[in-house]
């Protein structure tokens, strides 16, 4: 990917942007001064991550000094020269104050439930309605007048 194509986070992670920040030099300073110049579109962006750079402070690199270095060779060496028996050893459960199995239960529910409804199913199926068919009958009355 080319510079003029970078966004804040991929000046960021840029060693070159960042050593330019941090412990600029005669080259790096001479090259971004004048890839700025050429993209003057990207400069917000530029000094954005400028900004958040310089309030990273970056720790210095550690160094191992001869001693520690001897030392931790010596440490890998006797551990390649007795291997540890991972099935000697035994971790233990810790044990909780309240140990309940919740899940054996809800699940012991959940397949009485299912057993129960395909019983249900199999054994009484539902019933058919049957449309009861009323013949509605129309009574005529009639009155004489007077009675």
């Amino acid at each position: 990917m080319r510079y003029k194509d970078y966004d804040i986070d991929d000046f960021l992670m840029d060693e070159f942007f960042i050593q330019w920040i941090k412990n600029p030099n005669e080259n790096n300073r001479h090259f971004w001064e004048k890839w700025l110049e050429q993209h003057p579109e990207k400069r917000e962006v530029v000094m954005e991550a400028i900004s958040i750079i310089g309030s990273v402070h970056y720790k210095e690199k550690s160094t191992v000094d001869n001693r520690l270095y001897i030392e931790t060779f010596e440490n890998i060496v006797k551990a390649e020269k007795h291997p540890v028996d991972n099935k000697s050893r035994s971790f233990k459960k810790q044990k909780r104050h309240f140990d309940f199995p919740f899940r054996q239960i809800a699940a012991t529910l959940l397949i009485l439930f299912c057993f129960g409804m395909m019983y249900h199913v199999v054994f009484h199926p539902p019933i058919k309605e049957v449309a009861i068919k009323n013949e509605i009958k129309t009574i005529k009355r009639a009155n004489p007048a007077g009675k």
